[in-house]
C-alpha cells in the first residue's frame, strides 16, 4: 500500500494509516502542509524509520524530512542517517522491545 494521491488533502491535519502495510512514502506526502498528527505505527516502513511511527506537531514536518533526505547521508549501512544506530537499536534488547511494539 502506498499513498500516492494524498496531496489532494492538501489541509489535511491528521494523518493516521496504522496497520495498512506501508513500506514507502510517496514525495506527495511533502505537500501536506497542514498536516500535524502522522500516525503510522504497525506499518513496515517504520522499522526502518521509526520516528514516523507516531510524531505531532514540528516532528511530523521533521521526521518527514528525515525519511526523503536519510540516502542524502553517507549512504553507509553502518551510521548513516535514518541507520539501524541512529534508531537507537544498537543492542538486540532494545531491537527485540521495538519489535514486540509493532
Amino acid at each position: 500500500m502506498n499513498l500516492d494521491k494524498i496531496q489532494i488533502f492538501h489541509n489535511l491535519k491528521e494523518l493516521i494509516a496504522s496497520n495498512n502495510k506501508i513500506s514507502v512514502l510517496s514525495e506527495s506526502i511533502k505537500k501536506l502542509s497542514a498536516l500535524e498528527t502522522l500516525r503510522l505505527d504497525g506499518n513496515p516502513i517504520v522499522i526502518s524509520n521509526p520516528g514516523l511511527a507516531s510524531c505531532f506537531g514540528s516532528d511530523v514536518r521533521k521526521e518527514i524530512d528525515k525519511y526523503f533526505n536519510k540516502g542524502d547521508a553517507s549512504g553507509s549501512s553502518m551510521g548513516g542517517a535514518g541507520s539501524f544506530l541512529d534508531a537507537g537499536l544498537n543492542d538486540a534488547s532494545a531491537l527485540r522491545k521495538k519489535v514486540a511494539e509493532l
